[in-house]
């Protein structure tokens, strides 16, 4: 898939995102749910946090990227292959964790913004890119530039879910 129509369906998602903030009052987007997990402002700022530190890599790709050496195991391929995390919970690494915080609705919508920015400003890169450049996942192993930018896309409907 090519990065624009990946960009497309980065925004629409984020579409989502923004509809649900806006209709939220503050305190039902800061309050965690009764049946436990993250507030809304929580997924928000793990979502955009790990989003923007993937483009700020892709952005950086250079001296921030290695080239492919081993193939990539059956489940990245289905990963990929059907765009989807699958039905089971996964849990975040606790370095993600650790960075996840309370934003406040005005927050969000800023980090929002300045995430659509930056996806603006990197897409068009990563047609220079070569194709077999990439990083390490904490859980999938080595992902390409392309992988981790359609990451972003599955990622952020993953998470509209829990929103």
């Amino acid at each position: 898939m090519q990065p624009q129509q990946i960009q497309k369906k980065i925004l629409y998602s984020l579409a989502s995102y923004e509809r649900i903030l806006q209709a939220s009052s503050e305190e039902a987007f800061t309050c965690p749910p009764e049946s436990g997990g993250w507030s809304r402002s929580q997924v928000f700022s793990h979502v955009l946090g790990v989003h923007g530190w993937i483009l700020a890599r892709i952005e950086d790709w250079p001296t921030k990227t290695r080239e492919q050496t081993k193939s990539q195991s059956l489940i990245v391929y289905l990963i990929f292959f059907f765009g989807t995390l699958g039905p089971k919970k996964i849990k975040a690494p606790k370095v993600v964790q650790d960075e996840v915080r309370i934003l406040s609705k005005e927050e969000a919508s800023e980090l929002l913004d300045k995430f659509k920015m930056q996806l603006n400003k990197v897409t068009p890169l990563l047609d220079l890119i070569p194709s077999n450049r990439g990083w390490d996942h904490p859980m999938m192993g080595f992902l390409t530039i392309n992988q981790w930018y359609q990451l972003i896309e599955i990622h952020s409907r993953h998470h509209e879910k829990q929103l």
